[in-house]
């Protein structure tokens, strides 16, 4: 990792994220962080929101350019949260963890290591995206123990307007 975060940079980065309103502006986000810190990027990527198995946030299909987030614990964080700071925290270290995957960081220690080490440097060690990445998900946020555990359905929805700014043509 070779850019280190000013200050100014950081602050502009968590109020990004406190004022993003969809999945593309935190992916954005994401793809900065890993861009200015890693030297890595990788462009049109898809992302899905599907009924999964309850222990798994989300996952990366390798060799495609799809990240899958599950759509039951998505929406138990998004109906529990008066505010979008969580909603967006979270998202931001599932997308981040997921986005690593896709550029071909495989080792799940690894990730979950560079992920909690990406968003101390970018966010800061006193953010809740920081929290959400560096322990188990379930102990900062215990309503997701309660999901109901469940198998696989084929409901798959593809979030329309991801990853926006590697698209340079109109559907």
């Amino acid at each position: 990792m070779e850019h280190y975060m000013s200050r100014l940079e950081r602050d502009e980065i968590r109020r990004r994220l406190e004022e993003a309103r969809d999945f593309d502006e935190v992916f954005r986000l994401v793809k900065r962080v890993v861009r200015e810190r890693m030297g890595m990027n990788r462009a049109g990527l898809m992302l899905a929101l599907a009924d999964i198995p309850s222990e798994v946030l989300a996952y990366h299909v390798v060799g495609t350019n799809l990240i899958v987030i599950n759509r039951i614990l998505y929406e138990q964080v998004r109906s529990q949260s008066r505010d979008r700071t969580l909603v967006n925290s979270y998202l931001f270290v599932v997308l981040l963890h997921e986005y690593l995957h896709s550029l071909g960081v495989t080792d799940e220690i690894r990730v979950r290591a560079l992920t909690a080490r990406l968003t101390q440097d970018s966010l800061g060690s006193d953010h809740l995206a920081y929290t959400l990445s560096s322990k188990p998900i379930q102990t900062v946020l215990p309503q997701l123990l309660n999901v109901r555990p469940m198998t696989s359905s084929d409901r798959v929805e593809l979030v329309k307007e991801f990853d926006r700014e590697s698209v340079t043509y109109i559907f």
